[in-house]
C-alpha cells in the first residue's frame, strides 16, 4: 500500500503542477517575463506583439524592471522574471495598445474580466496613488480602477466614483480583480475585488465583491491600458490578465488543489480497502 499511497501523492503533484501553469484562453497577458534584460532596465520599448497586444509598451515613464516577479504565497502564478517597478520624483505612466481580436468592446453583451498584481511600498501623501486606465484608440479615459492616498480601493469612469475603504491598506503584495459586464441594449456595470494573503482567497469568484459599481451605458470600445503611480509612488505591478471568464485571470490556489485532489484519492483509496 505504500506504493500506491506514493504513486497518488505523484500523481497529485503533477496534476497541482498542470492546474498552477495552465492560463486558459486569456485575451491579454504580460508577466514581464523577459530573457536577456537587466534588472533597472526601463520597461518602454519592451514586449512585441504577442500575448493579445498590439506591440511593445509605448509610454513607460519612470517604470523599470524590479528584480523579480511579484509573488503571492499558494496562489498558482508563474512569478519567474521581472515585475514592473516605479519610484520617480513625477508621476509614473506606463501604456500598451491591445491587439484588434484583444480589445474590449462595451457596445456589445460580453464580459471580461482583468487582474493584476500590485504592490504599493510607499503611500501615503496626498498626490500619492494607482491607478490602472482603459482608453479608447481616440486616447479617451473611460474606465479606471485602482487605490486612491488613502489607501481605498476605487472604481470610476465607467459610473460614479466607488470607494471601498481602507481595502488597498498594506504593503503586501495585492491581487486585484475587476469583471466589466457590457451590454449591447442596456447599462453597463463593473466589479472590483481586493485579495491579499492566501486566507483571504477561496479561488472562487466572489458572491459579493469589493466594489459594485453604478450603472452606466457606455459603447466605447478600449483599446489600450495606461498605468499610473502618482507623484513620489513608490510601486511594483506584474501578472497583467484579460480574459472573458474568472478562470483566465485567476489561477485557483495550490493549497485547494491539493486538498481537493486529496478528497478525490482518499475516497478511492478507501473504496480500495
Amino acid at each position: 500500500m505504500d506504493d500506491v499511497r506514493k504513486m497518488m501523492l505523484g500523481l497529485m503533484m503533477v496534476l497541482c503542477l498542470a492546474f498552477a501553469s495552465a492560463d486558459g484562453a486569456l485575451l491579454v497577458y504580460e508577466g514581464f517575463n523577459y530573457d536577456g534584460m537587466d534588472e533597472g532596465n526601463a520597461i518602454s520599448g519592451m514586449g512585441s506583439a504577442s500575448d493579445g497586444w498590439a506591440g511593445a509598451w509605448d509610454s513607460g515613464s519612470g517604470f523599470v524592471l524590479g528584480g523579480t516577479g511579484l509573488d503571492m504565497n499558494g496562489y498558482g502564478y508563474d512569478t519567474v522574471g521581472y515585475s514592473a517597478y516605479g519610484k520617480d520624483k513625477s508621476t509614473t505612466v506606463a501604456v500598451r495598445h491591445f491587439g484588434s481580436s484583444s480589445q474590449l468592446d462595451l457596445s456589445v453583451d460580453a464580459t471580461y474580466y482583468i487582474s493584476l498584481m500590485v504592490q504599493l511600498s510607499e503611500f501615503g501623501s496626498g498626490s500619492q496613488y494607482f491607478n490602472m486606465e482603459f482608453r479608447t484608440a481616440e486616447n479617451s479615459r473611460q474606465f479606471t480602477f485602482g487605490a486612491t492616498s488613502t489607501r481605498d480601493a476605487t472604481l470610476y469612469d465607467l459610473g460614479e466614483r466607488v470607494n471601498a475603504v481602507g481595502a488597498c491598506d498594506t504593503t503586501d503584495v495585492m491581487l486585484l480583480v475587476c469583471k466589466i459586464e457590457a451590454s449591447a441594449a442596456g447599462n453597463d456595470q463593473a466589479f472590483l475585488s481586493v485579495f491579499h494573503g492566501v486566507d483571504a482567497f477561496s479561488g472562487l469568484e466572489p458572491a459579493s465583491w469589493d466594489i459594485t459599481g453604478t450603472a452606466e451605458a457606455n459603447d466605447s470600445v478600449l483599446e489600450r491600458i495606461r498605468i499610473v503611480g502618482g507623484y513620489d509612488t513608490a510601486m511594483a505591478f506584474d501578472e497583467i490578465r484579460i480574459g472573458t471568464e474568472w478562470g483566465d485571470v485567476v489561477p485557483e490556489p495550490l493549497s485547494l488543489v491539493l486538498l481537493g485532489l486529496g478528497g478525490l484519492f482518499a475516497g478511492r483509496y478507501k473504496r480500495q480497502k
